[in-house]
Parts: C-alpha cells; sequence; structure tokens
C-alpha cells in the first residue's frame, strides 16, 4: 500500500513507445553484436573459453550462444553451470600491497548477457 502511494507520486521517465522498445524481445543480432564487441583474448570464461573462440566458430556456435543468452534475457533463469564467474588477480607491481595495485579479469560468462542489456539502455541517456 505505502510503496503504490510512493510509485504513483513518481513521473515516469520512460516513455510508453521507450518502453515498448525496451521490453522487445532480443534479436540473435544483438547478441553478436555484444559478443564480436569484446576483444577477442581477453576474459576467458570457466570453461577457457575466449571471446576469440566464439568470434571465429560463431557460424558453429553462434546459434547456440544466441538462444542461451536471449533464454537467460527473456526468462531470467540461468542455468547453474553458468552461474558462476572466475576472477584472475595480476599484480600490476612486484609484491602488491594494496588492491590498486592488483589487475583484475572477470570470465566471461555474463559479459555477453550484460553487453545486450546495456545496449539497450544506452538508447535513452
Amino acid at each position: 500500500m505505502a510503496l503504490n502511494l510512493i510509485l504513483d507520486s513518481v513521473q515516469a521517465r520512460v516513455t510508453p513507445a521507450q518502453n515498448h522498445e525496451l521490453l522487445a524481445p532480443y534479436m540473435d543480432c544483438e547478441v553478436k553484436a555484444a559478443l564480436f564487441q569484446m576483444h577477442p583474448s581477453k576474459a576467458p570464461g570457466p570453461d577457457g573459453m575466449s571471446p576469440f573462440f566464439f568470434q571465429k566458430y560463431w557460424h558453429v556456435v553462434g546459434p547456440d550462444v544466441c538462444t542461451a543468452v536471449k533464454s537467460f534475457l527473456s526468462s531470467g533463469a540461468l542455468p547453474a553451470e553458468l552461474n558462476f564467474t572466475h576472477m584472475t588477480l595480476i599484480p600490476k607491481v612486484s609484491g602488491p600491497k594494496s588492491m590498486v595495485e592488483i589487475e583484475k579479469h572477470l570470465g566471461s560468462c555474463g559479459i555477453p548477457i550484460a553487453k545486450c542489456f546495456c545496449s539497450r539502455q544506452t538508447n535513452f541517456r
């Protein structure tokens, strides 16, 4: 009840047309664009595969990648085997004493999903 009172007093920032565009089903071309925006040799996934593998063999793996990414984006359900990330910590200096002196690299598992989602958001800034 109180939440509805608060929500009713907040003016909408997203127009109905923008909302329609944001809620439209994701397309294969958006998933491909997101994956091909990634640097080929960075952010290997937990399976050790870097974006280079998916980019080079897109003609083979593309349909499965698109299906998996679009399934998550439409349902919000991520298979348990994909719901983790590897982080690699690489020292920037010899004998680092703080986290500022360490470079962090995340695995690529969720990056194409995040890029698809964010690419739609940038249209409305």
